[in-house]
């Protein structure tokens, strides 16, 4: 596979309008992240791969069913017709991509990868490079978030490091640098209940061959969790 682009959307159930009620700023988060995925689009991959944290790998085709009446208002999405709970469902984060990618138009072919998030850094960008073999062309939609400690009322509670955790993401994202990205602590991720670090580096090692550059649309914390829209495209691409 050539890798010719990539995008990084939360893992948030509330962007999916059939599970919020809230419009604002959900909304403008949504808006963010159909557009990185749009320009995703846009650069021409004939698959895309969804990658995201779970309890343990695991890979999916795209008959598997989201699985998203498991958060309630949403029925299971699939594009098999085959009955929907006989096959094991989409962990949360790649339903949600999958749902995303259905709401941003994509109609091609798509896998989804589940990554176990106790996974090392260099395991990680092995397996990224086992991704970025061959010459088809294939896109990557990671999702993930930024510290979930962002406010006393976030789900990790609030945690001091949790602004300079996110300062040192972007600053990763908008240098697309290899080896600083590697350098993403797995103990600093796990104390800031961040669920984005594999994925990154996944995406590190899937790129060495094509130069990266990340360009982000949205770069805020709601509800306590930092989301972070973001979109990864070769440089000769984003220079014109």
């Amino acid at each position: 596979m050539s890798i010719v682009g990539a995008a990084l959307v939360p893992a948030a159930p509330v962007l999916l309008p059939a599970l919020s009620g809230r419009e604002q700023p959900a909304a403008t988060v949504l808006h963010s992240a159909l557009g990185v995925i749009r320009q995703l689009i846009d650069s021409a991959p004939e698959e895309i791969i969804v990658l995201a944290e779970a309890e343990s790998d695991g890979v999916f085709d795209e008959s598997a069913p989201w699985g998203l009446h498991r958060l309630g208002g949403m029925a299971t999405g699939s594009s098999s017709d085959a009955p929907a709970m006989a096959r094991e469902p989409l962990p949360v984060p790649l339903a949600i991509g999958a749902a995303l990618l259905n709401l941003a138009g994509w109609t091609g072919p798509t896998a989804f990868h589940a990554l176990d998030r106790a996974m090392s850094p260099k395991a990680a960008i092995e397996s990224g490079g086992r991704l970025g073999l061959g010459t088809r062309p294939v896109g990557l939609l990671l999702l993930g978030n930024g510290s979930a400690c962002c406010s006393d009322k976030a789900p990790g509670s609030f945690n001091a490091g949790a602004q300079a955790f996110n300062e040192a993401l972007k600053t990763l994202i908008l240098d697309s640098d290899q080896a600083t990205m590697e350098r993403i602590s797995p103990e600093a991720a796990a104390e800031q209940l961040s669920d984005v670090r594999v994925p990154l580096q996944v995406l590190t090692g899937a790129g060495a061959a094509v130069r990266l550059r990340g360009s982000i649309a949205y770069d805020e914390p709601y509800m306590g969790v930092h989301y972070i829209c973001a979109a990864f495209l070769p440089v000769g691409a984003t220079d014109q």
